[in-house]
C-alpha cells in the first residue's frame, strides 16, 4: 500500500516543524491534528489543520474521517504520564477510522531494553509502545517505531553536549560514552522515508543516527575549530545525577530538570558504557546517509559565535 495522506498529531513540539516540512517536501498530503488550530495554522501556513479533542475516541475518529482518506498517522505528542491517555485515544481512533499505519511518539531510546523500561520518566512511553504492539499483533494496524538517540541540535541548543559561552563543558562520565546523535531534520527525513517505504518497515523498530559520536570527539572538533581559545571542562558523575533524580521522584517532582539524571543514564549509559548508541542502524534501508566527521565538524561550527 502506498501512503499518500498523513495526519500528524502534536505539531508544536520540537519535532513538529522538521517532520511536517519533510513530509511536504516528499510530496505527502498532510493534515495536522492540534488542540490549538489558530496557533498551528500560523506556524504551518497552507497546511490543512484540524482541531483535535483527545478526550474522546469518538470525536478523534470523526476528525480523522473528516480529513479524507488518511493512510498513516504520525504522533509527535510528548511522553509524560499525563499525556498517555491522549496517545492511547489516538491509537484507538486511528484503528476506528480504518487508517492502516501508525508511527508512535517513540523517538529516543529503545524501550525493549530492560534498563530503560524501569526508569520513571520513560514508563509511559513503554506502556504506549506495548499498546501499539498489542494492536498490531491483533491485526488492527501496522506500525513503525523510529529511535534516533540524542537529538543533536536540541542538545547543543541547551548546552548539554558542548557549550559555546566560555563556561566549562560538562563532560558526563568524562565524555567517553558513545552516543547515536541525530538532528531534528534527519528525524523528519526518516519519518518521510519510512512512510515512502512502508512495505519495508511494517511492524519494525528502525534505528537511525546522523552520526555515532561522543562528547570527547565533539570536544576535539571544537578545539580544532577554536585553536586559540582555552576550552575548559569539568567532569559530571552521572551516578550522582541519577541519585538526585531518584530523590526528586520520591518527592513527586517530575519536572524535566528534576528527572534529568534518568535521561542522562539512558543517553550515556553507565560510566560511558551501553549508552544510547546503536551498533546497527537502518539508515541504509531508509536511504538516510550517515555523516562523516567533517560534516559533524561543520555542524558544530554553526554554533560558534
Amino acid at each position: 500500500m502506498k501512503v499518500q495522506h498523513v495526519a500528524v498529531s502534536g505539531p508544536n513540539g520540537s519535532l513538529g516543524a522538521a517532520v511536517i516540512t519533510n513530509l511536504l517536501k516528499a510530496g505527502f498530503e498532510v493534515t495536522v491534528l492540534t488542540r490549538s488550530p489558530e496557533k498551528t495554522a500560523k506556524a504551518f501556513p497552507g497546511v490543512k489543520v484540524a482541531e483535535a479533542d483527545y478526550s474522546s475516541v469518538e470525536k478523534l475518529t470523526s476528525t480523522l474521517k473528516s480529513a479524507g482518506k488518511v493512510d498513516a498517522v504520525v504522533c509527535l505528542m510528548n511522553r509524560e504520564v499525563h499525556v498517555l491517555p491522549a496517545q492511547l485515544a489516538l491509537i484507538d481512533a486511528t484503528i476506528a477510522a480504518g487508517i492502516p499505519h501508525y508511527i508512535p511518539s517513540s523517538f529516543g531510546a529503545d524501550m525493549r531494553k530492560p534498563k530503560n523500561r524501569h526508569l520513571p520518566p520513560l514508563e509511559p512511553k513503554g506502556d504506549m509502545e506495548d499498546y501499539v504492539v498489542k494492536k498490531a499483533n491483533e491485526g488492527a494496524l501496522t506500525f513503525t517505531i523510529i529511535n534516533q538517540g540524542v537529538l543533536l541540535d536540541w542538545a547543543l541548543d541547551r548546552d548539554i553536549l558542548l557549550n559555546f559561552d566560555g563556561q566549562p563543558i560538562r563532560l558526563l562520565d568524562h565524555g567517553k560514552g558513545k552516543i547515536s546523535a541525530t538532528t531534528l531534520d534527519d528525524v523528519g527525513k526518516a519519518v518521510a522515508l519510512a512512510l515512502s517505504k512502508r512495505d519495508l518497515v511494517i511492524n519494525k523498530y528502525c534505528f537511525i543516527h546522523s552520526k555515532a559520536t561522543s562528547q570527547l570527539e565533539m570536544l576535539r572538533l571544537l578545539r580544532e575549530l577554536r585553536p586559540n581559545d582555552e576550552i575548559k571542562t569539568m567532569n559530571i558523575d552521572t551516578d550522582a545525577m541519577l541519585k538526585e533524580s531518584e530523590e526528586n521522584f520520591k518527592k513527586g517532582d517530575l519536572s524535566p530538570m528534576a528527572m534529568r539524571g534518568y535521561i542522562v543514564k539512558v543517553s550515556f549509559g553507565d560510566n560511558g558504557e551501553e549508552g544510547n548508541h546503536f551498533d546497527k542502524t537502518d539508515n541504509e534501508l531508509l536511504g538516510l546517509p550517515e555523516w562523516s566527521e567533517e560534516q559533524l565538524k561543520e555542524f558544530i561550527k554553526k554554533y560558534i559565535k
